[in-house]
């Protein structure tokens, strides 16, 4: 299915920062995973977070989609450097309490988002 996946599963107290080490094709796996700091500086397919905890994700790029099931206290937040466009297609958050950190909420209008029992909080 994803042959381009990555998984990083129980890890904990971990800061990692990509910076051109992935391409637009890899996508991202995070399970059971806390204390997590992640820099994505480039282009990739999906992230998904499943039981994760105290899980910030920074981006300066495109993300095709976002998952995140069953987690808590997670922060999304994207910083934008030249480029301004968004280019994100969607979050999907189930059972999860998750903060957004846009500079611009209004860029947030196209992208489909679907909640399923979650607490989520826009912030910018």
């Amino acid at each position: 299915m994803l042959d381009n996946l990555i998984t990083f599963q129980k890890y904990s107290n971990i800061d990692f920062n990509f910076n051109d080490n992935l391409r637009i094709k890899d996508s991202l796996m995070f399970i059971k995973c806390s204390n997590f700091n992640i820099n994505i500086n480039c282009k990739i397919n999906k992230i998904t977070i499943k039981n994760c905890s105290n899980f910030n994700l920074t981006y300066f790029d495109t993300i095709s989609g976002i998952d995140i099931d069953k987690s808590k206290e997670i922060t999304i937040r994207r910083i934008y450097k030249e480029n301004t466009d968004l280019n994100l297609n969607y979050i999907n958050c189930f059972m999860s309490k998750v903060k957004f950190c846009f500079d611009n909420l209004v860029e947030l209008l196209g992208v489909k988002f679907i909640s399923e029992n979650s607490e989520i909080v826009f912030e910018n």
